[in-house]
């Protein structure tokens, strides 16, 4: 049809121009004809495995985040192709996004047994227990995603940050600064520097960073939250509040700045307004497992257990292994007279944090009230001589008096 339409047109031409057209013509036929033919070709392979456009469906709601719809699709994919390795890592992904932990790495373990030479479900599995607050496990996946792919910036990044977290602050600097190029304009980048470099005795780095961050964030919001974060950790809310004051009003959405602001309402017992905080906090970063933990406390300083179980076990869910939420869980547990479930989440905490002696005051209290009185007794002296041994940071976090350190977002 395209050539007889034409036909008008090349008579119209002179002769040269006319031989030219045909030529440039035919070409364009011939890749109409091939692009016709391949789309005729993906529709047969199309009808002959539909499998392939649950696939292409599920990957396009994926990266538009319709999570339930991508998972049915790869859902579909399995039950037609079962052990289908991108199926599994994709159906990983979904998990890890809704907060499925379990889920998650047992899809990426199932996709890496039937495909072990796909590196990047390291990466993924790496990722899911980074976001669970299990910066060994997640180490050792980075690790061995790094072996496979050295350059990658990704995972070198994620494992600095896991070093950084176990307090390995020299191995981290040794896998960090690497990235120094391409990260220099990285506020949380230079942030982990610094600090890594003051504990690693790098006074020369720390300044180094520091001055890095007084230079790209001169009157920047995250550098008023960074300059308040240290003024609250020396317990100096009147110098802090002013910057974090500051910092709302050029970004009322600053992930963490809700919550510093919380902590110093906290500490001055206005309960209300530090909840309004924690809150707005939890509003911009859902996964924030510290403010359902001080949503807790603060539930539990007004006489109200029941919420701060709940407030608890939802910190829990996104960090389980945060102390002070387990602790705080034991202790609203034994309110409510749960004297059994109070004890396993002591001793949960106790693992977590062996040198405080609060949990092994509280267990001691636990125990006495379940009628274990001998084992009381135990619980109560080892507390006292922890107590007279070392402080007791795992109380300063519950009370507001200390920020805790919280990873920054992933690269």
């Amino acid at each position: 049809m395209i050539a007889v339409l034409s036909q008008p047109f090349f008579r119209s031409l002179p002769a040269g121009r006319r031989r030219l057209a045909r030529r440039r013509f035919s070409a364009v036929a011939v890749f109409t004809i091939l692009l016709v033919s391949a789309y005729a070709r993906m529709a047969a392979a199309q009808a002959a495995d539909p499998a392939r456009q649950f696939f292409t469906d599920g990957q396009r709601e994926l990266a538009a985040n319709h999570l339930r719809r991508a998972r049915r699709d790869f859902l579909a994919v399995l039950h037609l192709h079962p052990g289908l390795a991108g199926a599994e890592v994709n159906l990983g992904v979904i998990a890890e996004r809704q907060h499925r932990w379990h889920a998650a790495r047992a899809r990426l373990l199932r996709a890496r047994q039937h495909d072990p030479a796909l590196a990047g479900i390291d990466l993924d599995l790496g990722l899911v227990e980074y976001r669970r607050g299990r910066y060994d496990r997640a180490a050792g996946y980075f690790q061995r995603f790094l072996r496979r792919t050295p350059r990658n910036g990704q995972a070198r990044y994620l494992l600095g940050l896991c070093q950084f977290f176990r307090q390995q602050f020299t191995p981290a600097l040794s896998t960090l600064m690497p990235l120094w190029p391409s990260q220099r304009n990285n506020f949380s980048y230079l942030y982990v520097i610094s600090i890594a470099a003051g504990k690693a005795k790098r006074l020369n780095l720390a300044h180094r960073a520091m001055r890095r961050m007084a230079k790209i964030g001169a009157g920047t919001p995250e550098l008023k939250l960074i300059l308040a974060r240290g003024y609250i950790n020396l317990q100096q809310n009147v110098k802090a509040q002013p910057l974090l004051l500051a910092a709302e009003k050029q970004n009322p959405n600053l992930p963490f700045l809700h919550f510093c602001l919380g902590v110093i309402a906290q500490r001055q017992h206005h309960f209300k307004t530090a909840r309004r905080e924690f809150l707005a906090d939890l509003k911009i970063e859902p996964d924030m497992a510290y403010d359902p933990e001080h949503l807790g406390q603060i539930a539990l300083l007004q006489g109200q257990p029941g919420p701060a179980a709940t407030w608890f076990q939802q910190a829990l869910a996104q960090k389980p292994r945060l102390a002070a939420a387990q602790f705080g869980l034991g202790e609203a547990r034994l309110r409510l007279k749960q004297y059994a479930a109070a004890l396993r989440s002591l001793r949960r905490a106790q693992r977590l944090s062996p040198q405080s002696a609060s949990v092994r005051i509280m267990e001691g209290r636990a125990l006495l009230l379940s009628g274990h009185r001998r084992q009381a007794q135990l619980a109560f002296a080892a507390g006292a001589r922890l107590r007279r041994q070392v402080q007791d940071h795992l109380r300063q976090e519950i009370s507001g008096r200390r920020l805790p350190n919280t990873p920054p977002a992933a690269h």
